[in-house]
């Protein structure tokens, strides 16, 4: 059995998301990919001294 949850989306949110995933990419794979991103803009950020917004 896989380790898999579920979450609750706003329908808009959904379009959302679709609209920035690549063809063929998971839900799974689309949101890791934007939290990388997030989370690697952060440390560039914080590395040249600019402030963070959470």
């Amino acid at each position: 059995m896989q380790n898999i949850t579920t979450i609750q989306l706003e329908k808009k949110t959904r379009e959302r998301l679709l609209e920035i995933g690549m063809k063929k990419e998971t839900y799974d794979d689309l949101i890791n990919r934007l939290i990388d991103f997030y989370l690697k803009a952060r440390k560039e950020r914080s590395q040249h001294g600019a402030a963070v917004a959470y």
